[in-house]
Formats: structure tokens, C-alpha cells, sequence
């Protein structure tokens, strides 16, 4: 903007200038014309009187001749003599004045020669000696003038005065219209550059307030610039490239090395540091401003007044001046003493973790070996005591009384108890060790099949179950199958109770996750046993009341947590319970 209003001032004055030029051109040029025309006006002036002049002397000398030949004054020749001498001076001066004009100069030449003839005609008169009046007056009448002669003398005169007052007629003209021709251009010259200067002032106040606007922004940007310096929570320096001696400095390199701004500038590296330390700083800038480009120095030890050694990250890089040479080096460091600690740490936590996962993989090696022999060891006898129970109660029946046969009845029952308990440890160990796939999963029709099976196999019940369009989730689908499972099972067996059994699945989207709500009637638990609720073997209610090993919600909580989610349940003795849990939500899930 101010390079544009600068351009335009400058033009308006370029203009400016060549009309003043073209102004003192034509006033020039018109001083001359003016000029030439005074010359010319006064060469006519002067041919004018020269004219008059010749016509007085003429008659003069006409008059005297003539009074001598008709009165016989003899004091008239010397008049005559007289007049015909100015004749004679004013004939060379029309000579010299006609020069120039062809058309003057022949009617001059006629003239010249009437005026000889007349005068030759007088001075024949004159010559002869005094006499009686009466014989010169008949002289006079013998020999008068030619009139003829005078006659065509008097009109050239009268020509050459006509044609030079024509002269002056046109020369008026002519002046007439420079004048008003130079009052025009000049009136319009000085109205255009008055327009010029006028815009040309107008740009120039523009650009005065452009000007102050630019320089307000640049003082602003560089107030911005300094706050953004000031307030990098990174050590900033600028040095000159000759002597290498803090030129800036920031509010971060203050509180590093614990030194005022105005005991750092306009000081270098060996006055405040120890020369060791000094010949490294110095070396690097000067690597730095020779090859051109930026250099990263990426552990830089530095002494500091209040916190002792510390280690440095430092990029330098050279700042050019105009002409491509280096003008100063800026540099910016960057305190790594606590992230090379956390390193230090982190890599000390690697090892320990290096070390605590070698022996969980001896734990889990051991588990293993535990889960085979619970699998393969402990089935053994408990399929033994249920075999043999069988085949006693089977084929000595009749030797047993009704408590014996009661007894044998408590033995296979916990006998498939305990092997049910040891399915579900098994299975729940292996929750926690399987691999884990992520799929988009309908729990919709998830749960309508798992209702469905869960009518085949109790036809009696009559439960009212509302499912709600479910969210799709992304997770193991075996898993989230054994989820639902679960939950449902515990609902459709704790409403066992009821006359009117109610069990509802909900579900909502909430931004990145789905929560799911499974809600029944049926007996319900104490809060106050909350903790207990997703523990492995952990029973909120007795046997007699609600078979089952106390491992499914366990199971549950586990895979839960595996996909990321949370799970928590709300409930009341005989109000029924309410179990959430969340899962990651599918892209495109509904």
C-alpha cells in the first residue's frame, strides 16, 4: 500500500513538473512570438513616420518652390533647400526600412523615382536668377509642376502607409489571439496543476497516514514478536556475528542460568562462563555462521548460578543480513536435565519390567501347569466319587435306608458342584488369556437369540422381555456374546419368583462408547455388598435359594475390562437389580 501511494506521489510530482515545464516552454515560446512582433509593430511604426515624414518634407519643399515661382520670395530657397535635404535622408532611411519586403521596396523605388522628378522640375525652377516677381510668376505658369508626378508620388506614399498599417492590423490580430490562446493554456496549466499538486497532496497526506499506520503495525508486530520471545518457555539468545557478544536474551535465559539481561548483553561466552565451557560455545557458533545452516547440539552441559549443572538441547542457526552474509547467530536452548532423569528412570522401569515380565511369564507358565492339572488331575476323582456313587445307590439301593439314599444324593450333588466350580475357574482363566478380536457386533440379535434360547429350555416361565434397538459395538464377538449371556441368565434366574416377571435390555450411544442397561424385578441384593458383586466365587444369596458358583459376573467383569469398558450394577433386596456396562461404540454403528 505505502509502495503504490509512494508510486502516486511520485507521478503526481513528475507530472507536476513537466507541466511547470511545458509552462515555462510556452511562456518562452511566447515571449519570442511577443517579441518579434514588437519588432515587426515597430519596424511598421517606424516605416509609418518615415512615410509622414517624406510626405511633410515633400510638401514642404512643394510649398516653398511653389512660393518662390508664384511670390518670387527669395527666402524660400533655403526652406527648399532644406526640404529637399531631409528628402534626401528620409529616401536612404525608407531604403534601408523596405529591405525586407519586396512588395515596399518596389513601391519605394517608384517613389524614389516621382520624388527625383519633382525635385528636378523645382530645381530647374530655383536655377534660374533673381528676377522680377512678375517675370517669375510667369515663369512659374510657363513651367508648373507635374501634377501627374506629385499625383503618383502621393498615392505610393499613400500604399506604403496602407500596407503598413495593415501590417499593424494583423500583427494586433496575431497578438490578440496569442494572448488569449497564452491565457487559456496558461489558465488551464496552472488549473491542471493545481488538480496535480492538490491529488498529489492528498496521496502524500495518504501516505504520511499509511505510513504512521504501517509504522504503528510494525511496532505492534514487534511488541507481539517481543512478548513471544519474552514468554518461550525456551532459552533464547542472539549474538553478533563478528565478536560474538548477547545482543537479546529472554525472560527463560534469565531464570536458567540465573543472570540478569544486563549482565549477559553486550558480553560473550568468555566472560561468563569457564573457558572450557567458553571454547565449546564459541566453536559451535562459529561452525555454525561458517557452514551456513542450523546445527543441533543435542546434549550441551552448562554451569548455572541457583541450579547447579544442567544439560541443554541447543539448535543455532545464522540470520543473514541483505547482502547474504551472516549478521548474527540466534540460538535456542532447551533444558533436558529432567526429561534425561525421566529417561534414566524410564529406562531403569524397562529393565525392572523386563525382569517382572519374565516372572510373570513363570507365573503364568506355573498357571498353566495348574489349569492342566485342575483340568486333567482333579476330574479324575471327582468323576470316580460320581461314578461309584451312581453304582452304589444304582445296585445296592435296597441296602441303604432313606437317609443313606439322602447322603448319596449330597455326595453326587457336590461332586458335580465341584466339577462345575472347576469349569468355571477354567473358563475364567482362560478369559484372561485368550486372544482378543475386534468386530462390529449386532447385540441386537445377540440377545433375541439368547432369549430364544433361554424360552426352549424353560417353556413354563412366562416373562415379559422388552429389547430396544441396541447400538452396535466393536469387540470380540465370543466375548460380548458372554457378556449378554450372562446378564440375562442372572435376570431370567433371579425372577424366578415372580409372578410377573419383567426383564428389559437399553441401550445409547454416547460419543465414542455404547452403555448398555439390563434391568429385572426380581430379587434384587444389598448395595452394601456392591464390592463383593464382581469377585470371583463372591454369593450375594444361598445355595438353596439361587444355584450357581458365583464366577459369571466375574467372567463378565473381566471381559469388560478387556474391551476398555466399565460395568456397575444398581439394586435393592426385592426391587429387582440393574447392571451397566459399557463397550467401544462401531464407526457405523446405529
Amino acid at each position: 500500500m505505502r509502495r503504490l501511494i509512494a508510486r502516486q506521489v511520485g507521478g503526481g510530482l513528475t507530472l507536476a513538473v513537466l507541466i511547470a515545464g511545458a509552462i515555462a516552454y510556452f511562456a518562452y515560446r511566447t515571449s519570442e512570438q511577443l517579441l518579434d512582433g514588437a519588432v515587426a509593430v515597430k519596424h511598421a511604426y517606424q516605416i509609418l513616420v518615415a512615410v509622414d515624414q517624406l510626405r511633410l518634407e515633400l510638401g514642404q519643399a512643394r510649398t516653398a518652390a511653389r512660393s518662390y515661382g508664384i511670390v518670387g520670395d527669395i527666402s524660400q530657397r533655403q526652406n527648399y533647400h532644406a526640404a529637399v535635404v531631409a528628402l534626401d535622408s528620409l529616401r536612404d532611411s525608407l531604403r534601408l526600412l523596405t529591405a525586407d519586403n519586396p512588395v515596399q521596396r518596389l513601391r519605394f523605388e517608384r517613389l524614389t523615382g516621382a520624388v527625383v522628378t519633382l525635385v528636378r522640375g523645382w530645381d530647374s525652377l530655383l536655377a534660374k536668377g533673381p528676377v522680377r516677381q512678375a517675370d517669375m510668376a510667369l515663369a512659374y505658369g510657363r513651367s508648373p509642376p507635374n501634377y501627374l508626378v506629385q499625383a503618383r508620388a502621393d498615392g505610393l506614399l499613400a500604399e506604403l502607409e496602407k500596407q503598413e498599417l495593415s501590417t499593424l492590423q494583423d500583427r494586433e490580430s496575431e497578438t490578440r489571439a496569442l494572448a488569449g490562446r497564452s491565457r487559456w493554456l496558461l489558465s488551464s496549466a496552472v488549473g491542471l496543476t493545481f488538480v496535480i499538486l492538490v491529488g498529489t497532496w492528498v496521496l502524500f497526506i495518504r501516505y504520511l497516514w499509511a505510513r504512521d499506520a504501517a509504522e504503528a503495525e510494525r511496532t505492534r508486530l514487534q511488541g507481539f514478536l517481543d512478548s513471544i520471545v519474552e514468554n518461550i518457555p525456551l532459552m533464547v539468545f542472539v549474538k553478533d556475528a563478528t565478536e560474538l557478544r548477547f545482543v537479546r536474551f529472554n525472560r527463560a535465559g534469565e531464570e536458567l542460568l540465573g543472570l540478569s539481561r544486563d549482565a549477559l548483553l553486550g558480553r560473550n561466552d568468555y566472560d561468563l562462563f569457564p573457558k572450557e565451557q567458553a571454547d565449546f560455545f564459541t566453536g559451535k557458533d562459529r561452525e555454525t555462521l561458517a557452514i551456513g545452516h542450523e546445527i543441533t547440539i543435542e546434549e550441551e552441559p552448562i554451569q548455572t548460578q541457583h541450579h547447579g549443572s544442567r544439560l541443554l538441547r541447543t539448535r543455532k542457526m545464522a540470520v543473514r543480513d541483505a547482502d547474504g552474509g551472516p549478521a548474527y547467530l540466534l540460538g535456542i536452548s532447551e533444558d533436558i536435565t529432567e526429561r534425561k532423569l525421566a529417561e534414566d528412570r524410564m529406562r531403569h522401569l524397562n529393565e525392572a519390567l523386563v525382569q517382572r515380565s519374565a516372572e510373570l511369564q513363570g507365573v503364568n507358565a506355573e498357571l498353566e501347569s495348574f489349569s492342566y492339572s485342575v483340568s486333567h488331575d482333579l476330574r479324575a476323582p471327582l468323576r470316580a466319587i460320581e461314578g461309584f456313587s451312581r453304582i452304589l445307590q444304582e445296585e445296592h439301593a435296597r441296602a441303604l435306608d432313606a437317609e443313606g439314599q439322602r447322603l448319596f444324593d449330597v455326595v453326587r450333588t457336590n461332586a458335580r458342584r465341584m466339577a462345575q466350580l472347576i469349569d468355571d475357574l477354567l473358563h475364567f482363566s482362560r478369559v484372561g488369556r485368550q486372544g482378543l478380536t475386534r468386530e462390529v457386533v449386532n447385540v441386537t440379535a445377540v440377545v433375541e437369540g439368547q432369549l430364544a434360547e433361554l424360552r426352549q429350555s424353560d417353556p413354563d416361565r412366562r416373562v415379559v422381555v422388552t429389547v430396544d434397538p441396541l447400538p452396535a459395538a466393536l469387540g470380540d464377538p465370543a466375548m460380548v456374546s458372554q457378556i449378554t449371556a450372562n446378564l440375562l441368565s442372572n435376570a431370567w434366574k433371579f425372577t424366578r419368583g415372580r409372578e410377573a416377571a419383567v426383564i428389559s435390555v437399553q441401550g445409547r450411544r454416547t460419543d465414542r462408547e455404547v452403555e448398555y442397561v439390563f434391568t429385572d424385578n426380581g430379587a434384587g441384593f444389598d448395595m452394601k455388598y456392591a464390592d463383593k458383586l464382581f469377585g470371583v466365587f463372591q454369593r450375594l444369596h444361598r445355595q438353596e435359594e439361587f444355584e450357581g458358583t458365583g464366577v459369571g459376573l466375574a467372567v463378565v467383569h473381566r471381559i469388560v475390562q478387556r474391551h476398555g469398558g466399565r460395568i456397575w450394577a444398581d439394586s435393592a433386596p426385592g426391587r429387582g437389580a440393574t447392571f451397566h456396562f459399557t463397550l467401544p461404540a462401531a464407526e457405523n454403528g446405529a
